[in-house]
């Protein structure tokens, strides 16, 4: 006598296709009987038949353990089990077995067992799936009960999952993007960098006129007036004098003198250093800085229009 099986199964009811993709957490219910065994060929091979085979493969199928018999008595082994009203309505059972062979050792259990502590229902856990091994009952009603059940909690810890993946999903894309963008900014960067580099080069006197500038935010404020007036000396000398650099950038004339006013005059000591020397008034310290600072900027902004045109 050999182990036979029908099937219950259970699929998504949105799915109309064949596609495996289509089959989200499926649930297959196999039911243990007996019948005479049955020799013959399946494609090219041969040797005898057994129903399981379209679920177990031959090689695993030995480890399954399927013993016959027959008891009246199934002993549930978890109150709480989906299957529970399925199982008690189970007047006999015909088989027995002593393990799965198609989940891990964790992802598989027995349910039930025989007064004699042999399994006759067994689960096995694949995935977002599960095959349950059962005896056959007439109360299928109970059966379709308990199989939607466990399937629409499937569905729900499959949801779950995919909640998740699109969660990670959108986290992996945005690394992505940030990545890409990254690279973007940093090649950017580059390219300032080293046309900069190009501009300054083409440019020694703007590297004097700023060396200067910068000299003036590090000096005593007699000092710095003196830092910003040699500063403009230099502009100046580009342009063959004061008039000329104003005109060619646009300067409104206060701006000038108000760097070369408190520079030039002696009771401060921006020039020549005295014993009897005022300290520079701070509103005059600021104004001669934002006015030179602005006429940097207005001269650096000359010279790039002027390179950008001679690149072109």
């Amino acid at each position: 006598m050999m182990a036979s099986m029908n099937a219950f199964a259970t699929r998504s009811s949105s799915a109309r296709t064949n596609s495996r993709a289509s089959w989200r957490g499926g649930l297959l219910v196999g039911f243990l009987e007996w019948c005479e065994p049955v020799n013959g060929r399946i494609g090219a091979a041969g040797g005898d038949l057994h129903p399981l085979h379209f679920v177990v493969p031959r090689e695993k199928f030995g480890g399954m353990g399927i013993r016959e018999g027959a008891g009246s008595t199934v002993v549930l082994l978890d109150s709480d089990e989906p299957f529970g009203s399925y199982l008690r309505s189970c007047k006999k059972w015909a088989a027995t077995m002593q393990r799965g062979v198609l989940a891990s050792d964790r992802a598989g259990y027995a349910l039930a067992e025989s007064r004699g502590h042999e399994i006759v229902a067994y689960v096995e856990h694949l995935g977002a799936g599960a095959i349950y091994w059962l005896p056959l009952s007439d109360r299928l009603d109970l059966l379709a009960d308990a199989a939607t059940e466990v399937w629409r909690a499937g569905q729900a810890a499959l949801d779950d999952v995919e909640e998740a993946r699109h969660v990670r999903d959108q986290i992996a894309l945005t690394t992505s993007s940030y990545v890409t963008e990254r690279a973007r900014l940093g090649a950017e960067l580059d390219r300032v960098r080293s046309e900069h580099a190009r501009f300054m080069e083409d440019h020694p006197r703007l590297q004097r006129i700023r060396d200067r500038f910068h000299s003036a935010q590090r000096s005593t404020p007699a000092k710095a007036l003196d830092y910003l007036s040699r500063m403009l000396e230099l502009i100046e000398e580009e342009f063959g004098g004061r008039k000329k650099a104003e005109a060619a950038l646009s300067l409104r004339p206060e701006l000038w003198s108000a760097v070369t006013g408190p520079a030039n005059d002696p009771s401060l000591g921006a020039r020549h250093e005295a014993s009897d020397q005022n300290p520079v008034p701070p509103d005059r310290l600021a104004g001669a800085q934002s006015s030179a600072a602005e006429i940097l900027d207005r001269y650096t902004a000359y010279l790039r229009e002027a390179w950008a045109r001679r690149l072109r």
